[in-house]
């Protein structure tokens, strides 16, 4: 019997308006993209010298993913806040805060490891970003 591993991942999170607590709710599938499959494959062997992934980016492109991406458009990244790990799952918390990548519409994010490589990315379709609201979410990963 041969083993497949099969990696999905899919991307939560909320926007609050802080003025009126308005909360929308998000949720939308992403695509592992082939440097992000690099890096898994480098990690299975103890290549990667700590380089994990440690940040998330948000930008302005609003083209759907494929596999050949490498860069967020007009990107903004920053530190993750916490990862929790079990047997078939990584759970990446994130926020963005109301002071935090203002004056953009965001339609892309995606998760970094330490060398800035694209490990995986998630087009939405189009938040405003403004001091008045913040994000807050999950990126889960599952194997």
């Amino acid at each position: 019997m041969i083993d497949k591993i099969t990696l999905t991942g899919h991307l939560d999170f909320v926007l609050l308006n802080r003025v009126t607590r308005e909360e929308t709710h998000y949720h939308f599938k992403n695509l592992i993209v082939n440097a992000g499959l690099s890096k898994l494959a480098l990690l299975t062997s103890g290549s990667l010298n700590n380089n994990f992934i440690n940040q998330i980016g948000f930008g302005t492109n609003s083209t759907a993913p494929t596999t050949g991406d490498t860069t967020l458009t007009g990107s903004y990244i920053k530190a993750i806040d916490s990862v929790t790990v079990n047997s078939s799952q990584v759970v990446v918390n994130w926020s963005l805060g109301d002071n935090e990548y203002n004056g953009i519409t965001i339609y892309e994010m995606g998760l970094l490891t330490g060398d800035n490589t694209l490990f995986n990315r998630a087009v939405n379709t189009g938040i405003q970003k403004t001091s008045a609201n913040s994000l807050s979410g999950t990126w889960t990963l599952n194997f």
